[in-house]
C-alpha cells in the first residue's frame, strides 16, 4: 500500500476536470476479469497469481484534494506462454480551486471509475497481445481496445511487431445525457516496430506510429459574459472578476468554436 500526498499547484490542472459517476459496466468487466484470473489451469504448470492494492492521495494549496484507491489482479503460466492482468481504480476528487470559485461554482466532490484488462499469449515463436480499458465520469467517457502481433525470427535475434488500437473519448456536460450534448474524438493508431538483438548486452528497438484522429473536444464549461448595450462600452480591458461579475447580465452564453 502506498500513500502519496503532495502539495503545490503543478498537478491541479490535471485534477480540476477529473469527475465521475457510478459506472456499472466498468465494475462488471473488472469482476469478470478477476473471475478469469482465478480459474484453474487445465494441466501443465499451476497458475501463478498476483494481487495488489494501492492507495494514493493528492492535495495542493489550491484546495484540490484527490484520493485514489486501486486494485490489481494478475495471473501467468510461463510454460503455457500466457499471462493476464486486470486493474480497477477510483478517483475521488474534491475541488474548490480559484478557477472553480471564480466561476461562482460551489465546492464539488465527484468520482471517476476506471478498469483495464490485458492478455498476452506466446506459445512458441509468435505472440499476441490484447488489451482494453474504460474510464467513466459524469461528463466524460473514454474507452480503448487494441492488440499487437509479433514473431521471433533468426534464433530470436529479430522480432518484428504490428499493432493496432482504437479509442473513443466522449465529452459532455454533467447531468446532461450524451444524446443531448456530446463532443466525440476518435483515434485509430497503427504501430509498426522491431526489436534487434545486437549482442548479449545490447538491443535495438525501432518503432513508429501513425495516428488518425477525427472529432473535436473544446471545453464545455467555458462561458462568455454578456453585457447590455449601455454597459459594454464602459467595461475596461483586463477587468477583474469582481468588476465583470458586477457589470454582466445574469444570463450565460456557452462559448463554441467558430464554424461548429
Amino acid at each position: 500500500m502506498q500513500l502519496d500526498v503532495a502539495t503545490g499547484k503543478q498537478w491541479s490542472a490535471r485534477f480540476r476536470r477529473l469527475a465521475g459517476a457510478p459506472a456499472p459496466r466498468v465494475l462488471r468487466s473488472t469482476i469478470l476479469a478477476g473471475a478469469l484470473l482465478a480459474a484453474s489451469s487445465a494441466g501443465g504448470e499451476p497458475l501463478k497469481y498476483h494481487v495488489g492494492g494501492e492507495l494514493a492521495g493528492y492535495a495542493d494549496t489550491d484546495n484540490v484534494y484527490v484520493l485514489t484507491p486501486s486494485l490489481n489482479l494478475g495471473a501467468d503460466q510461463p510454460t503455457g506462454g500466457w499471462k493476464a492482468n486486470a486493474s480497477y481504480l477510483v478517483d475521488i476528487v474534491t475541488a474548490a480551486s480559484v478557477d472553480i470559485v471564480s466561476t461562482a461554482s460551489p465546492r464539488w466532490t465527484e468520482v471517476r471509475q476506471a478498469g483495464s484488462l490485458s492478455v498476452d499469449y506466446q506459445p512458441q515463436d509468435f505472440g499476441v497481445s490484447l488489451g482494453g480499458s474504460v474510464s467513466r465520469e459524469p461528463d466524460y467517457l473514454s474507452w480503448y481496445v487494441g492488440g499487437s502481433f509479433r514473431v521471433e525470427m533468426y534464433d530470436k535475434r529479430f522480432t518484428p511487431l504490428l499493432g493496432y488500437s482504437y479509442s473513443q473519448d466522449t465529452a459532455g456536460r454533467k447531468d446532461t445525457p450524451f444524446s443531448v450534448y456530446s463532443l466525440e474524438l476518435e483515434r485509430n493508431t497503427l504501430q509498426v516496430g522491431a526489436e534487434i538483438v545486437l549482442n548479449p548486452s545490447s538491443r535495438l528497438t525501432l518503432s513508429t506510429e501513425a495516428v488518425l484522429e477525427d472529432g473535436r473536444q473544446e471545453k464545455p464549461y467555458r462561458y462568455l459574459p454578456i453585457f447590455s448595450a449601455e454597459t459594454a462600452p464602459g467595461v475596461p480591458r483586463g477587468a477583474s472578476i469582481d468588476v465583470v461579475n458586477s457589470l454582466r447580465l445574469p444570463g450565460e452564453m456557452s462559448e463554441r468554436l467558430p464554424g461548429w
